[in-house]
């Protein structure tokens, strides 16, 4: 199977694109528009374009609750993404509430070994280590590293 590398500009315009085309055939609120938006959203972060990533990631998150429930995975996922935008803008009292919320719901709906579980812990444990609250740092490395392998 080969791999394909594009480059960020033009994921985020093919991306674009499917987040249009899901708004009009599916709705602005249909969870799959929902879904590419985030990951339109996870674009612009790794373009650092924070702002954008993360207005983007509000609406998501909020619909999404509304749509989905705030236990669903999607949900948790973006909650998840949303704290790590908040994080990355310096609104690290948010980030810690919506990593933990994130966290928290992907324990009880997904397990506490679930991969995706394992990836809400080291986003919080990168969050402490940034802010050096190295008393549960430690502890959440060492479980994020053991179910990530």
């Amino acid at each position: 199977m080969q791999t394909f590398i594009i480059p960020r500009a033009e994921a985020e315009e093919l991306q674009k694109q499917v987040v249009d085309t899901r708004r009009i055939v599916l709705g602005d609120e249909h969870p799959d528009t929902l879904i590419a938006s985030s990951t339109l959203a996870i674009i612009h972060g790794e373009r650092h374009r924070w702002e954008e990533a993360t207005a983007m990631l509000e609406y998501t998150t909020t619909v999404m609750r509304r749509v989905l429930g705030d236990d669903h995975p999607d949900t948790l996922s973006s909650t998840y993404r949303l704290g790590i935008a908040y994080q990355k803008i310096g609104r690290f009292t948010e980030s810690e509430d919506l990593l933990r919320r994130a966290l928290e719901g992907m324990r009880s709906i997904l397990g506490p070994d679930h991969p995706t579980t394992a990836i809400a812990l080291k986003g919080l444990h990168l969050l402490y280590s940034q802010q050096e609250q190295t008393k549960e740092a430690p502890e959440l490395q060492g479980v994020a590293e053991r179910l990530l392998g």
